[in-house]
């Protein structure tokens, strides 16, 4: 039980506390107003369960959602880093054992290290359907939250084609093509 209490403070408090520091950073989103990493990880997961029943696209749910909780864990570690910021995912890149390391540490006797490094890895290198999916739907996630934004008034978040730049290209599923789409004609 200690443990359960411990691990919500170093790891689920902590989420909520990080904030996504892109928005700040390149869209002109007030540090009070951006999302917690902790909201991020939620709307993927709870999107891409959504997504998949709407689009009866077959996938196991429960990994989907296994996938989506961890696939931010290494920010814990090295903060939030914007894809824009190429030094900065460059030498995330160079922390990653250490990383892994110490999030296997912080959960260590409530999942085992071995299973949540490959659960991890196989979220952050896409090596399954699954892991594919809620890669897909990270980078579409994205694009929405620029959209509340821009419907919030908050920041420099109007521009359709701009909120997918860096979606489009990392989505390869049809159905969440046409949301891109969507997303594009807006102005």
């Amino acid at each position: 039980m200690e443990q359960i209490i411990n691990t919500y403070s170093r790891i689920i408090f902590a989420f909520k506390k990080l904030k996504r520091a892109g928005w700040s950073k390149y869209w002109g989103v007030p540090e009070e107003k951006s999302e917690s990493v902790a909201e991020h990880i939620f709307a993927v997961a709870f999107l891409a369960m959504l997504l998949n029943k709407e689009f009866d696209l077959g996938l196991n749910v429960g990994h989907v959602l296994e996938l989506a909780l961890v696939h931010e864990l290494d920010e814990l570690i090295v903060g939030d880093v914007p894809v824009r910021d190429r030094q900065a995912v460059s030498e995330k890149e160079t922390q990653k054992e250490v990383t892994r390391a110490k999030i296997a540490e912080l959960l260590d006797g409530l999942y085992s290290k071995e299973y949540l490094i490959a659960l991890f890895d196989e979220a952050e290198n896409a090596q399954s359907p699954e892991a594919r999916f809620v890669r897909e739907v990270d980078k579409l996630e994205f694009s929405l939250q620029g959209l509340a934004y821009c419907k919030d008034g908050t920041g420099n978040t109007c521009d359709g084609e701009k909120l997918v730049e860096y979606t489009e290209p990392a989505i390869q599923t049809k159905e969440l093509l046409k949301i891109v789409e969507l997303i594009k004609s807006l102005k």
